[in-house]
């Protein structure tokens, strides 16, 4: 089990990179809307090694990225709140119902029009953002609330990765597929035999990474399988060590290493140069001029600020309705609440998905594509004040629920 040092030292990563990531999109909107512009677009076009600076930090960056996600779910389920049914259960039927009412309402909203390929935009929660401003927050958002978001965006982003597998991919060819999957087999093989170091690893997954670059699927995709692959601990083949002396005779796993050192530079790193290539939106009158643009536009800043919030919340109410679930320790439904509007917060996955719904390929692809990021920008800002207001209001002296050990059925109440 993670102990709770470990636990705050990734929040506060995550936090620090929050706020990192608030700096980079601000700066990328002022270059954007600046007499700046022109030189900020030629910098993102331009090529290096025959790819665009745009290209390497969307496909290359992000790679990275989503292997550190690979990471932390890997984590979560080996050694965190989703390590067990019981733990699970609220935080992933929260995530479920914060992915699936968002897109429907995005569907609902952009039904019949070339921008309702974008349902995938509004389902994610951007981990970093949204610790970022609940660490802003101080004690009005307790740690145990904390961790629940953490887990949430963690399922969260299970469920983003599973749609741009299975819904963003196309012209898969099938040869490459076949390749990847054997790579992926050859780590297994390696992991079978207690291998440790690096290095096959590396070479391998370099290989399966090229093999799904060309074969249609997001190599994204193949970041986070590999990051699942690696060996979550490393224990000394034929012994179990007892809890109380693991540390003494079990090294670090290789996962954990990776995570530990690649999360900063993901955070302080890949994810604001992510946000500087991304997040620059000239924000104008003809962004919106189509009805397309409009729809789209709109179905996004209602799905990440309504479609989360009655997603998580709804989902919530009915698991402890059903006493499947209780609250986290310490926590009121108003802070829940709180907590659930941040999760609206859809910053870096959204914009990837965006990029994937609309590459861009024709003018009406830009028009969305620029209407779908004013979208996320506008939605993520409201639903960071709505929850940011909430937990404010509700402060430290809120209402709280009792613990587990003292909750009697029935009388979950919100307040």
């Amino acid at each position: 089990m993670r102990s709770t040092r470990a636990i705050r030292e990734f929040l506060a990563t995550e936090a620090a990179g929050g706020i990192a990531l608030m700096a980079a999109t601000a700066i990328a909107l002022m270059l954007a809307n600046s007499p700046l512009h022109d030189g900020y677009e030629r910098l993102l076009g331009s090529e290096v090694a025959g790819l665009s600076t745009h290209t390497l930090v969307e496909k290359g960056l992000m790679s990275i990225f989503f292997f550190v996600v690979g990471l932390e779910i890997k984590r979560e389920v080996v050694d965190g709140e989703l390590r067990s049914m019981r733990t699970a259960l609220l935080p992933v039927c929260c995530a479920v119902g914060g992915a699936v009412v968002p897109a429907l309402i995005y569907l609902a909203i952009t039904s019949g029009t070339a921008a309702q390929s974008g349902w995938g935009i509004p389902m994610a929660t951007d981990i970093a953002f949204a610790v970022g401003v609940m660490a802003l927050l101080g004690t009005r958002a307790p740690t145990s609330l904390k961790v629940f978001v953490l887990a949430l965006a963690v399922a969260d982003d299970l469920i983003a990765i599973a749609v741009i597998a299975v819904f963003y991919s196309s012209g898969v060819s099938l040869i490459a597929l076949v390749a990847a999957a054997s790579g992926m087999a050859g780590i297994v093989v390696l992991r079978r035999f207690h291998v440790h170091h690096p290095l096959p690893f590396v070479a391998i997954g370099i290989g399966v990474y090229s093999a799904t670059a060309v074969s249609g699927v997001s190599p994204t995709i193949a970041a986070v399988g590999l990051a699942f692959a690696i060996p979550a601990r490393s224990h000394i083949a034929g012994e179990d060590p007892k809890p109380e002396d693991a540390a003494d005779i079990d090294p670090p796993a290789m996962a954990e290493r990776l995570e530990h050192l690649l999360h900063p530079y993901v955070a302080f790193l890949v994810m604001p140069l992510f946000a500087l290539a991304n997040a620059g939106v000239r924000i104008s009158a003809d962004a919106l001029a189509t009805p397309e643009a409009q729809r789209a536009a709109l179905g996004i800043v209602v799905g990440l600020v309504v479609g989360k919030l009655v997603g998580i919340v709804g989902t919530a109410a009915l698991l402890v309705g059903l006493q499947r679930a209780d609250l986290p320790d310490d926590t009121s439904w108003t802070q829940f609440v709180g907590a659930s509007a941040l999760a609206g917060i859809g910053f870096t996955v959204s914009l990837f998905v965006a990029s994937l719904s609309f590459p861009g390929g024709g003018s009406l692809d830009a028009s969305l594509g620029t209407a779908a990021r004013l979208g996320i920008l506008a939605g993520s800002a409201i639903a960071a004040v709505v929850g940011s207001a909430v937990l404010l209001v509700t402060g430290r002296g809120a209402l709280r629920r009792p613990r587990r050990a003292d909750a009697v059925p029935g009388q979950h109440r919100f307040g």
